[in-house]
């Protein structure tokens, strides 16, 4: 994109919530992401990185994907 002088280029921004919430959506459905989606993961990915730990960002992440919640209980009487 060829920018004039002059112009400002527009966007959207997100608080750092709003940010997590699309991530941990988005990768939950990682698998079934088209190249769009993906670039878009990729891009919210890297501002994630860039101001939280991996920890911080795995906890983010999605426990038991394709799982509905709850779905781990069966393994208590080991």
């Amino acid at each position: 994109m060829i920018e004039k002088p002059g112009e400002v280029e527009e966007g959207l921004f997100l608080s750092p919530e709003d940010v997590k919430v699309l991530f941990t959506l988005l990768k939950a459905r990682e698998y079934a992401l088209s190249g769009a989606e993906r670039l878009v993961l990729s891009k919210i990915e890297d501002s994630l990185y860039a101001c939280l730990s991996v920890d911080e960002i795995e906890a983010l992440l999605p426990k038991n994907p394709g799982r509905a919640s709850g779905a781990g209980s069966e393994r208590q009487g080991r």
